[in-house]
């Protein structure tokens, strides 16, 4: 019996993978925590030449890597890096792109490889994810992996999930995704889409 066929997907994976399904040529998006630009790379093929990326990541190190990631891929020119608070991507993305954007990704917890006392904050995040709702065109989407196994963790998933529900009442649709990777408490995933 072949046991790797047996294992989940990577959460990372899924959430690519509904990035492919959702994103288009030539279309705006917006990865708000890009830390060290797997996120940002993956949405930088998918819109083309056309479409444009914008990222944001508060530490000058994820932009740094995201930039040496982007360019090593062909891709720099597609994306747009802003070093800033994710709660504040209403001051640095252009006024121009509110209600266009087709994808907003939050990939939560601290920057792999970073100091791990610099890490989202629930305030921060659910500013910044309120502030999506504004920016996100008719078909917009929202992916938020989000990781309860840090110090602030579990109460910024908490406040997510809180702040979901929320959102489903005012239409939009809620997909959670805990994989059963084994890890305690594991990294749980939604994808939100106006419906």
């Amino acid at each position: 019996m072949d046991t790797d066929s047996m294992r989940p997907e990577p959460l990372v994976q899924s959430v690519h993978r509904a990035l492919e399904r959702h994103v288009r040529a030539g279309d705006i998006v917006l990865d708000a925590t890009c830390g060290n630009g797997h996120d940002t790379l993956c949405l930088a093929r998918q819109v083309g030449d056309t479409g444009i990326v914008h990222a944001i990541d508060v530490q000058a190190e994820g932009i740094a890597q995201t930039r040496l990631r982007l360019q090593s891929a062909g891709f720099g020119a597609r994306v747009a890096l802003h070093r800033a608070d994710h709660a504040d991507l209403s001051r640095v993305l252009p006024a121009s792109l509110r209600g266009r954007l087709r994808v907003a990704v939050f990939n939560l917890g601290y920057r792999p490889g970073s100091d791990r006392r610099i890490v989202t904050r629930s305030e921060t995040t659910l500013a910044a994810l309120q502030a999506c709702c504004d920016w996100l065109g008719g078909e917009g989407a929202l992916s938020v992996i989000a990781y309860p196994g840090h110090a602030a963790g579990a109460e910024e998933a908490a406040r997510i999930g809180e702040w979901a529900n929320g959102c489903v009442r005012r239409g939009w649709r809620a997909t959670w995704t805990c994989p059963p990777d084994g890890r305690r408490p594991a990294p749980r995933w939604l994808w939100l889409v106006r419906r």
